[in-house]
């Protein structure tokens, strides 16, 4: 009788499923909208994530990123409709040993589905609602405008959401520019940024890139030479300050503050209006001061300025240093 009554409710299940799939509407696709920081009286700060999100499209990613994503992260992407079974037995047999949903395996489109439309909660509910959206995302794009999607969407850490924004973060340079060795170490990051974060963990992103190079080769994406010739590469790390804009290191602090306490996606993608003490025109002020005296000054002599309102505390105007 209980087997009786375990088929049922299965069959139940899949029929529901069936008519929720064929009724689930998918949102409109809008990709995430910068955070502004506003000073005292209203005016926006530059800064922030003016440049923390570039969308760019396909062609303008260099094909060694492309391949070494779809190697590591969703080697069977052109061949499924959104879900790939393999995976999710992969990633159900290992929740049950670790008795907590330690693994997801998401195909690229179940990521895409859920950078756009989903949190990163961990729940068996969000993990629903990213099936049902991948599913419809593949009846709705095609396989390139779904990674085009992912591309421009995946985080790989600093703030850098999007292949233009990393590439330029890690190497100072563009997508398109990206050679095998610096593609396969970046495809290594989106897995976990921070573990892999090559600035702090330089050892542990080598060794992931090595496994993204080793699955290209089994992918027949790459030869053994290939990935020979890309480990040797000395990689230089430049990383480029995207952040830039009128008060820099006032902006750096008001970011590490909000990113503490709602982490970095909300900073750089959730749209937030941050008002802060700021005082625009002070600020600009004190940048032109700072540069009049500092240009007569020893080019390794660094000095700060902070204007505070001595009433309150408020930071009106803040320098941190030369550069």
């Amino acid at each position: 009788m209980k087997r009786i009554i375990f088929w049922f409710t299965l069959a139940l299940l899949f029929f529901f499923s069936f008519v929720l799939l064929l009724t689930w509407s998918l949102p409109d696709i809008q990709l995430p909208e910068p955070s502004t920081v506003l000073d005292i009286n209203g005016k926006p700060i530059k800064g922030l994530s003016d440049l923390n999100s570039i969308d760019i499209p396909l062609e303008e990613v260099s094909d060694h990123f492309i391949n070494a994503i779809i190697a590591v992260e969703d080697k069977h992407f052109y061949r499924h409709h959104g879900i790939d079974i393999s995976g999710i037995v992969r990633a159900f047999i290992i929740n049950i040993k670790e008795q907590r949903i330690a693994a997801g395996g998401s195909t690229i489109t179940q990521q895409t589905a859920k950078n756009l439309f989903l949190t990163n909660e961990r729940t068996v509910a969000r993990k629903f609602k990213e099936l049902l959206y991948a599913i419809q995302l593949e009846r709705a794009y095609s396989k390139n405008e779904i990674l085009n999607m992912y591309c421009n969407t995946i985080y790989f850490g600093h703030g850098a959401y999007g292949i233009e924004v990393a590439a330029r973060t890690f190497f100072g340079k563009n997508a398109k520019d990206l050679n095998l060795a610096e593609a396969s170490l970046l495809a290594g990051l989106t897995n976990w940024p921070s573990r892999y974060d090559p600035y702090v963990n330089p050892t542990e992103a080598i060794m992931r890139q090595k496994v993204v190079l080793q699955r290209m080769v089994e992918e027949t994406m790459i030869t053994e030479e290939e990935q020979a010739e890309a480990l040797q590469v000395e990689l230089e790390f430049r990383q480029v300050t995207l952040m830039g804009g009128d008060a820099p290191y006032f902006i750096a602090m008001v970011r590490k503050q909000i990113s503490n306490k709602y982490g970095e996606r909300m900073v750089v993608q959730g749209g937030l209006r941050i008002y802060t003490t700021l005082d625009l025109d002070m600020q600009k002020a004190a940048n032109a001061a700072y540069s009049t005296v500092m240009q007569e000054k020893e080019p390794d002599l660094q000095a700060i300025l902070v204007a505070l309102d001595i009433k309150t505390g408020g930071i009106r105007a803040l320098i941190g240093g030369r550069d």
